[in-house]
């Protein structure tokens, strides 16, 4: 199974902690392209399917200096489950979720 591509929309919400901290909250709506391959007897059979999910996170920025800020944030998603023919008689379900840590360092011009 692999994911081909994904894009995502939602708001970010963030509270100052101290004058050069910023924690934030985000949930997002997801969409993307998945495909699947399997083998079966020497009988390959293939399929792909467009999922919708939620995504939500939170994180952490930090000012270093005037132009330059770090932050870590992590997400989660979760993708609404699909079934489909396996292509040899049978079904098979697909309930993908996914796990993202970021640490990025931010150049303000």
């Amino acid at each position: 199974m692999e994911k081909k591509h994904s894009f995502s929309i939602g708001p970010r919400l963030g509270y100052l902690l101290t004058d050069s901290t910023l924690a934030f909250v985000g949930v997002d709506w997801t969409h993307g392209k998945f495909g699947a391959t399997g083998t079966l007897n020497g009988v390959s059979s293939s399929s792909s399917d467009t999922l919708n999910g939620i995504r939500f996170g939170g994180g952490l920025e930090v000012v270093a200096s005037k132009q330059v800020s770090l932050r870590l944030d992590y997400q989660h998603t979760a993708w609404k489950d699909s079934r489909d023919s396996d292509g040899f008689g049978g079904t098979f379900t697909l309930d993908p979720t996914e796990d993202t840590a970021r640490v990025s360092l931010i150049y303000n011009f």
